[in-house]
């Protein structure tokens, strides 16, 4: 295997990892507000 794949390869898992991360945090702070909200408004 050419190191050059293996850079490539590496990258791309790097982009898909950081990608999963970012979507997973902003998933969360989408729930967080939107059960905050809610509380707020039921009380």
């Amino acid at each position: 295997m050419e190191l050059l794949t293996i850079y490539r390869k590496i990258k791309h898992m790097k982009v898909k990892y950081f990608t999963t991360i970012a979507i997973a945090t902003i998933l969360g702070l989408v729930t967080a507000n939107v059960s905050y909200a809610n509380l707020k408004s039921s009380t």
